[in-house]
């Protein structure tokens, strides 16, 4: 895409007033002051402003304000803003930033890191002296758009800045994470309560937390046999729960939900039928893993057998001071692992 700077700072600002207006409609304000949570059917996402003469918006997570993903502040024309304003050839406006997030310990994750990492292509930015930049992404198209697509597209941004510092291994973001009792990815690319999008009434750290714990149930049994291998893929921004490799050659994509609900089917086998394209593998089953007991099971089941995808259950017991899960001889079985 190619676009052209608005270096007209009045002007560019008021681009800008447009977009915060259109993010902070109808956010919650909380406790402290200036910092509110943004209206999202995903992942909590909160938002800390600063009145300023050039104010800034700094995007965390988990009503945590230490757990800074990333901030959007108004251009001021200082080369110092990490936010620009620019229009394309038909003359719609969109917010900026630029490509690199900053972490407290090791500097910054850079242009070509956090293009892989958020999956987001770069933007030719042109300049009046004819410069042209390549260090800048999209955050939200602002004409043409109501302010919930604004929005939406500007939280999409911000999980994708989120999911950078994480797989970058940002070691504050993880200390936080920790101490939240959230977990953090592991050095073996495990998962034990990373990002995963709340598709159903449960709280946000009930979704992270029952997540991490069916994950670590799984690589405890996989774990078991001889010779299989629990993998945690990723490509491009994106990464599957989990990828069962057996002896045999055999590959299981697993991608695991905490309700069974229509959109937690609908978001798992979405992500079950791009994975195999966007990792580049070919599996010899896809299951999508959900909580037992659900009384539209059996139909949801022989719904998804008609495209080949396998839906298992678990239980999880939480009587433990660490809840395990219990997976289904059936699972077990088309994943190699029964004994």
């Amino acid at each position: 895409m190619r676009l052209t700077m608005i270096e007209d700072a009045l002007r560019a600002g008021k681009i800008w007033d447009k977009w915060y207006k259109a993010v902070m409609q109808d956010s919650i304000q909380q406790t402290q002051r200036r910092h509110y949570r943004i209206k999202t059917s995903g992942q909590g996402l909160w938002c800390h402003t600063w009145a300023a003469k050039n104010p800034k918006c700094n995007f965390y997570m988990f009503n945590d304000s230490n757990l800074s993903v990333v901030q959007i502040n108004r251009p001021s024309g200082s080369t110092q803003i990490a936010t620009r304003v620019a229009k394309d050839a038909n003359g719609l406006k969109y917010i900026l930033r630029r490509a690199e997030l900053r972490k407290p310990e090791t500097g910054t994750i850079d242009r070509d890191a956090f293009l892989e990492l958020t999956g987001l292509p770069a933007v030719e930015l042109r300049r009046s002296e004819g410069r042209v930049e390549e260090n800048w992404v999209v955050v939200a198209r602002i004409d043409g758009r109501a302010p919930a697509q604004i929005r939406s597209d500007t939280v999409r941004f911000v999980r994708r800045c989120w999911r950078a510092r994480l797989e970058a291994g940002d070691g504050e973001t993880k200390r936080r994470l920790t101490s939240l009792g959230l977990g953090e990815t592991t050095e073996h690319g495990g998962e034990t309560g990373g990002w995963q999008q709340r598709t159903s009434n449960q709280s946000d750290r009930e979704v992270e937390q029952t997540h991490g714990f069916v994950y670590e149930s799984l690589k405890a049994v996989v774990g078991q046999m001889n010779g299989a291998q629990l993998r945690h893929p990723g490509r491009g921004g994106y990464r599957a729960d989990a990828v069962i490799e057996l002896p045999d050659d055999r590959r299981v994509l697993v991608e695991i939900k905490t309700d069974i609900t229509a959109r937690d089917i609908q978001c798992g086998v979405g992500q079950l039928m791009l994975y195999p394209q966007i990792l580049g593998e070919v599996f010899t089953a896809r299951v999508l893993l959900v909580p037992g007991g659900a009384p539209k099971f059996a139909a949801w089941q022989e719904t998804l057998s008609a495209i080949k995808i396998d839906l298992h259950d678990y239980i999880l017991d939480r009587r433990n001071k660490v809840p395990v899960a219990a997976f289904s001889p059936a699972f077990l079985e088309l994943c190699g692992l029964s004994t």
